[in-house]
């Protein structure tokens, strides 16, 4: 049977810091409606998004099977100001990149059923909720899980 929530529940559970800060980390039942500079930076556990969740069963021997999990792990650092545009983030989301994929890299393995096989991280600018006005600069990290099921 799988287990997307203790997934995201050993993503959330990351050390990763930004600045010398913990980051708050939002999981997909508790996001918030709106965010608001005062709870920024922060990570937002997401299933859906751009990178759509997705089950693909694979054939495996015995009665073991591997499911395949898109996560996307969404960290926003501040809203964009008019006038201002991803430039000016750009040194910070890069520390931010170098910070988290070194913290992922050693923990790859989430569970003994779960690894990390990919990681696609990309700075941008990200609308807050989904179809919102307000666009924030962050980076997008897009994660494939392959769970190995009973």
């Amino acid at each position: 049977m799988s287990n997307l929530l203790a997934i995201y529940d050993a993503l959330a559970a990351l050390p990763l810091t930004f600045d010398g800060q913990p980051l708050p980390v939002y999981l997909p039942d508790d996001l918030p409606s709106a965010l608001h500079t005062a709870h920024l930076p922060a990570r937002l556990l997401l299933s859906g998004r751009s990178a759509v969740q997705s089950m693909t069963p694979l054939t495996m021997s015995g009665a073991r099977s591997a499911v395949l999990w898109l996560v996307t792990d969404l960290f926003l650092y501040a809203p964009i100001a008019q006038g201002r545009a991803l430039g000016d983030a750009a040194a910070a989301l890069a520390r931010y990149e170098s910070a988290y994929l070194s913290t992922l890299r050693p923990r790859l393995l989430l569970s003994p059923q779960a690894m990390v096989t990919q990681v696609l991280a990309q700075a941008g600018t990200f609308a807050y909720p989904d179809g919102g006005s307000t666009r924030f600069s962050g980076v997008e990290a897009r994660l494939l899980v392959r769970e190995v099921t009973s």
